[in-house]
C-alpha cells in the first residue's frame, strides 16, 4: 500500500508502543509522553512548533525530560536525549534570547542536580550549544573535576564570553595533569595575551605533554616576550619534541605575520632556514620559506634565488613554486642570470619555472638550452619552449630533432611539436623528414598523422617507399589520418606491393580506416572494382579486409567468392564470412555448409557460425534459436557435437530444452548430458545455477544416460541441492531453513520455525523468472498488516507498475477502512478489484493459489476464486487507478513478496510452471 494516511497511522501506532515500553515510569505524564511520541518530528517546521510550544507553555516538560537522562547501561533514554539536543539547537537560534535563557536555566539546574558524571557531561554539552554568560560560573566549577574538565573547557571555549579567560586563568593556578593541559590549550586557543607570561613557566615542566601544550599556547598568543623561549625549545634533541616545538615556533611566526610584525616574522624564518640543514628537516625550511614570502612578498626574491644553491631538491622545488608569486621582467632576468651559475639539476628546475611564468623574455635562453649537453636540461627546455614561444620555438625544436638520438628526447620533441598551434608545425615536420634519423622520421610521421596534416599527404605517401622498414610502416599508419576517399586506389596498391607482411597488414588496416569514413553506398566501389580486376593473392588480400568494412555489398562479394575457381580465393572468402562482425553472415555460412563437399570448408563455416552467434548481442533465446536451426542441417555427429557445445555456453532454459532432445540420440547423448550439466549448474563457486521442474527432469535424464562417472556425480550433487517437484509437479521455493533461491531484501526477511517472516522488510524476489505458472503459498497476517505479491516483475522498481502486484493486506484493520476496492486483498493493484470476505481472522493461516496463464490471472483464496480476469480486457480503457501500468505487458518475470512495513508470515511456498 502506498497511501500516506496509512503510513502515518502505522508510524504513530508504532511510536506509541515504543514510548510506552521505553518510559513506563513516566507513562502517566501526558505532556512528556506527548512530546516524546512526536519525536523525531516529520520535518523542521514540525520540530520548531513542538519546541516552541514546549518552551512557551509547558517548560516543566523540559525539566521532566531532563530527569529521564540516565547513566549509560540504564534504560534506553535515546528519545529524551534526542529531544533535549534538538531543543538546545532550537533555543540557540538568532533572535530568541528569551527561549535561550529559559532552556539554559533548566539545563543548569539539571546539571547541578545530576549525580552521575556522564549525565553531567551530557548537560554540559547542551550548555555548550545554548549557554552564554550565565553558564560561565557554573561551568567553571568543573575545571577542577578530573572527568568533567574537558567537556567544561570545550563548552567555555564555545561560549567565549569575557569572563571565560579569567575563569581559565584562575583554574590554571591549581590545575594538574590532564586538566592543566586542557586549560593551557584553551588559553592558547583564546589567544589570551594576559595569560602569556603565566604560561611561559610551564614550558619547563617535567611533563612532556604539558611542555608541548604550553609551547602551542604561547606561540598562538604570539606575545613577543615568548620569542626566546620558543627558539630555545625548538633546539631540543628529542626528535618528537623538536618537531612539535619547531611547529610551535612556525606558528608563532605566522601569528606575527598576521599581526603585521613582518620583520620579527622574517627573522624567525631566516633563522630556521639557516639552521635546519638536515635533509630530514627539509619540510621545516620549506615552511619557513613559504612564510617568509608571505611576510616580505617581493622582497623575499633574494632568498628564493639563494635557495637554488641548496643541495636539497625538495627545498629548491618549494622555492620555485613560491617564485610564481613574484611577477616582473626584472625578476625573470634575475632567474635567467641565476640559471647560468648553477649545475644542471637546478638548471632544469629553473627552466621549468620559467616555462610556467610565461614571460617570453626567457625564450632565448630556453632555446639555447635545447642544445645543452645535459639531456635533462634539453628535455625540460622543450616543454618550456612550447609554453613560451609557440611558433617561434619551431625552428629550434626541428633543429634539435636532427641531433636527437635517445628515445626519451625524441618523444619529448614529438610531444612539443604536437602542442604547437597552427599549420606551420606540420609543414616544418614534413620538411625535416629528409634531414633526420629513421627514428626521428617515424616520430615526425606520427606527428603528421596525429595532426591530420592533409596538406602533407604527398610527403607522407613518399615515405612509404623509405629505405627503412619502420619508417614505411609509420607512413602507412599516418595515411589512415591524412588520406581520403580518392586515395583508396593508391592504398590498395600499397597492399599489393607491400614488401613485408607487417606492412601489408598496416596497409590493409589503413584502407579499412579510410573506407569506413566514406558513406556506405560508396565505400565499396574502389575495393569492389579492385577485387573484380585482380586474381590470386591480390584478390585474397582484399577479401581479408571485407569483414572490417562489412555492409551488404561487402558480404555479397565475400559470399560470391566462396564459389571462385581458385582454391586460395575460396578459402579467403569463406574465412572472411567466418570472421564477419554481425549476424548477417549466418545464412550465407549455412549455405556454404549445406552445399560444400569439403569437410574443411564445412568446419570453417560451422566454427564461424557458432563464433558469430556467441559474440552477438542477441538475447539468449535468439542465440538458441540460431544454433537450433543450424543443428537441423549438420551433416555429421562431429558437427552436431560442436553445436551442442555452443549451446552449453548459453545458461538459459531454452538452451536446456533444445539440448535435452538429444539425450535419446545414442551417438550424441554423452555430449548432450555434458551440455545440460554445464547449462544448469553454477559456473563457479558463489554463482547460482538454474532450477525448476524442467531443470530437475533434464538432470535426472542426463544422469541416467551418461556413463561418465564424474559428470554423473556433478549432476547428482547439483540435483540434490535444488528443490524437487512433488507428485503434481510443484517445486518448493522455500526450504524452511534459509533464503536460498531468493534475491532482493534478504536482510528484511528471516526464517522462524520453518516459516518465512517479513520482519518487516522490503521486496524479496525469486531468483528465477517465471512466465506461465501456478503459485501456491500460505500466509498469516498480523493486525493492520500490509504486503504484496509481485508477479512477472523485474527485480527493481515498483512492482505494482513495472510488473503486477496482488494485494496481501488485513482488510479488517480500521486504518484501511477507506481504501479503494482495487487495494483490497487479492486485487491486482490499480487494475482489477478482488471479491472480499474470504480472509480468515487475523492470526490464522490462509491458503492462496495464483494462476498466471497468458493474459489471464486467477486468484483463489481459501478455496474461493476472488479474481479471474483477462488483464488486456481489464486495462483496455485505461486502468481504474488512472496510472500507467507498463508491467501488464510483461509475459515473464520474478515472483516476489513486497513488504510495506508490517510483519507477515509465509510458508508452503511452491510453483508449477505451465507449458
Amino acid at each position: 500500500m502506498r497511501h500516506q494516511l496509512i503510513k502515518t497511522a502505522l508510524t504513530v501506532f508504532a511510536i506509541l508502543i515504543l514510548v510506552a515500553s521505553l518510559f513506563p515510569a513516566f507513562a502517566e505524564d501526558a505532556a512528556t509522553l506527548d512530546l516524546l511520541k512526536k519525536m523525531p518530528a516529520q520535518n523542521a517546521t514540525e520540530s520548531s512548533q513542538l519546541f516552541s510550544a514546549c518552551i512557551q507553555r509547558d517548560p516543566e516538560t523540559i525539566q521532566q525530560l531532563c530527569e529521564l537522562i540516565v547513566p549509560p547501561g540504564g534504560e534506553d533514554d535515546s528519545k529524551a536525549r534526542f529531544a533535549l539536543s534538538g531543543l538546545a539547537k532550537y533555543a540557540s537560534r538568532p533572535g530568541a534570547e528569551n527561549d535561550r535563557q529559559t532552556v539554559s536555566k533548566i539545563f543548569l539546574n539539571a546539571l547541578e542536580n545530576a549525580q552521575n558524571a556522564e549525565v553531567k557531561a551530557f548537560f554540559i554539552r547542551q550548555l555548550q550549544v545554548v549557554g552564554k554568560e550565565e553558564a560561565v560560573g557554573p561551568l567553571s566549577a568543573y575545571l577542577a573535576d578530573e572527568r568533567l574538565c574537558d567537556p567544561a573547557v570545550q563548552a567555555l571555549l564555545t561560549i567565549h564570553q569575557p569572563r571565560v579567560t579569567q575563569a581559565l586563568r584562575n583554574a590554571l593556578l591549581s590545575a594538574e595533569g590532564s586538566n592543566l593541559i586542557a586549560i593551557i590549550k584553551a588559553l592558547g586557543t583564546l589567544r589570551s595575551a594576559a595569560a602569556a607570561r603565566e604560561l611561559i613557566p610551564f614550558v619547563n615542566s617535567g611533563d612532556r605533554e604539558t611542555r608541548l601544550a604550553a609551547l602551542y599556547a604561547i606561540a598562538n598568543i604570539a606575545d613577543r616576550s615568548a620569542a626566546r623561549v620558543l627558539a630555545k625549545a625548538a633546539q631540543v634533541e628529542s626528535p618528537y619534541e623538536r618537531a612539535k616545538a619547531t611547529s610551535a615556533y612556525l606558528l608563532y611566526a605566522q601569528r606575527l605575520c598576521e599581526a603585521q610584525h613582518v620583520n620579527e616574522c622574517a627573522a624567525v624564518c631566516r633563522e630556521l632556514i639557516k639552521t635546519r640543514t638536515n635533509p630530514l628537516e627539509a619540510n621545516v625550511r620549506c615552511s619557513a620559506l613559504s612564510l617568509l614570502v608571505s611576510a616580505l612578498e617581493d622582497e623575499s626574491l633574494p632568498c628564493l634565488i639563494k635557495a637554488m644553491d641548496s643541495p636539497c631538491a625538495e627545498y629548491r622545488t618549494a622555492a620555485l613554486k613560491l617564485a610564481d608569486r613574484i611577477d616582473g621582467s626584472d625578476v625573470t632576468q634575475q632567474w635567467i642570470t641565476k640559471m647560468s651559475q648553477i649545475d644542471p639539476p637546478a638548471q632544469t628546475e629553473i627552466l621549468a619555472m620559467l616555462g610556467r611564468r610565461g614571460d617570453s623574455q626567457a625564450l632565448p635562453v630556453v632555446l639555447q638550452a635545447l642544445r645543452d649537453r645535459d639531456v635533462d636540461v634539453r628535455l625540460t627546455a622543450m616543454d618550456a619552449a612550447v609554453r613560451l614561444g609557440a611558433e617561434d620555438a619551431l625552428p629550434s625544436l626541428l633543429l634539435a630533432m636532427r641531433s636527437a638520438e635517445e628515445k626519451s628526447e625524441i618523444q619529448a620533441l614529438q610531444s612539443a611539436l604536437l602542442r604547437l598551434p597552427g599549420k606551420e608545425a606540420a609543414a616544418g615536420a614534413a620538411d625535416a623528414l629528409l634531414t633526420v634519423s629513421p627514428a626521428c622520421r617515424v616520430a615526425l610521421l606520427e606527428v603528421l598523422g596525429e595532426r591530420r596534416a592533409v596538406a602533407q599527404l604527398e610527403c607522407v605517401f613518399s615515405r612509404t617507399g623509405d629505405e627503412d622498414p619502420s619508417v614505411r610502416v609509420a607512413a602507412i599508419i599516418a595515411l589512415s589520418h591524412v588520406a581520403g576517399e580518392t586515395d583508396l586506389p593508391r592504398l590498395i596498391d600499397l597492399i599489393f606491393n607491400a614488401p613485408s607482411a607487417i606492412e601489408r597488414r598496416e596497409a590493409q588496416a589503413t584502407t579499412v580506416s579510410i573506407a569506413n569514413e566514406i558513406e556506405e553506398s560508396a565505400r565499396m566501389d574502389a575495393i569492389a572494382q579492385a577485387i573484380e580486376e585482380n586474381t590470386g593473392e591480390r584478390r585474397v588480400y582484399l577479401l581479408q579486409i571485407l569483414p572490417k568494412i562489412a555492409g551488404e555489398k561487402a558480404l555479397n562479394i565475400a559470399s560470391e567468392n566462396t564459389q571462385n575457381e581458385e582454391k586460395n580465393v575460396r578459402i579467403a572468402a569463406l574465412q572472411a564470412l567466418a570472421n564477419w562482425p554481425d549476424v548477417n553472415a549466418l545464412e550465407k555460412l549455412l549455405n556454404v555448409y549445406k552445399y560444400s563437399d569439403a569437410s574443411s570448408q564445412r568446419e570453417t563455416a560451422r566454427n564461424g557460425y557458432t563464433r558469430i552467434v556467441e559474440a552477438s548481442s542477441l538475447a539468449p533465446e535468439e542465440k538458441v534459436s540460431k544454433l537450433e536451426n543450424a543443428l537441423f542441417i549438420m551433416k555429421n555427429d562431429a558437427d552436431k557435437k560442436a553445436l551442442l557445445a555452443a549451446l552449453a555456453k548459453i545458461r538459459h532454459i531454452t538452451a536446456l530444452n533444445v539440448v535435452e532432445t538429444y539425450l535419446d540420440n545414442k551417438p550424441l547423448c554423452e555430449d548432450a548430458a555434458a551440455a545440460i550439466v554445464k547449462i544448469v549448474c553454477p559456473p563457479e563457486a558463489g554463482k547460482k545455477g538454474l532450477h525448476g521442474i524442467a531443470v530437475y527432469n533434464a538432470l535426472k535424464k542426463a544422469i541416467d544416460v551418461t556413463e561418465d562417472a564424474l559428470l554423473r556425480s556433478e549432476a547428482q550433487d547439483y540435483l540434490d541441492s535444488i528443490p524437487h517437484p512433488d507428485d503434481e509437479g510443484f517445486i518448493p521455493l522455500f526450504n524452511g531453513k534459509d533464503l536460498t533461491g531468493w534475491i532482493g531484501d534478504t536482510n528484511g526477511y528471516i526464517v522462524e520455525n520453518d516459516t518465512l517472516v517479513c520482519k518487516p522488510g522490503g521486496n524479496l524476489y525469486t531468483d528465477n523468472e517465471y512466465s506461465d505458472f501456478i503459485f501456491h503459498f500460505e500466509f498469516k497476517l498480523t493486525p493492520g498488516a500490509n504486503n504484496g505479491l509481485g508477479i512477472r516483475t523485474p527485480s527493481h522498481g515498483d512492482a505494482a507498475y513495472v510488473g503486477m502486484e496482488l494485494q496481501i493486506i488485513d482488510n479488517t484493520a480500521a486504518v484501511y477502512k477507506n481504501i479503494k476496492p482495487y487495494q483490497k486483498h487479492g486485487s491486482i493493484y490499480g487494475v482489477v478489484p478482488a471479491k472480499t470476505g474470504f480472509l480468515k481472522p487475523v492470526g490464522e493461516w490462509n491458503f492462496e493459489e495464483v494462476i498466471a496463464k497468458g493474459r489471464r490471472i486467477k486468484v483463489i483464496l481459501n478455496g474461493e476464486t476472488i479474481v479471474d480476469a483477462d488483464i488486456d480486457e481489464a486495462s483496455a480503457q485505461g486502468t481504474i487507478d488512472g496510472h500507467n501500468h507498463p508491467g501488464l505487458k510483461r509475459d515473464k518475470g520474478h515472483i516476489g513478496f513486497l513488504g510495506h512495513g508490517s510483519r507477515v508470515e509465509f510458508r508452503n511456498i511452491s510453483v508449477k510452471e505451465l507449458e
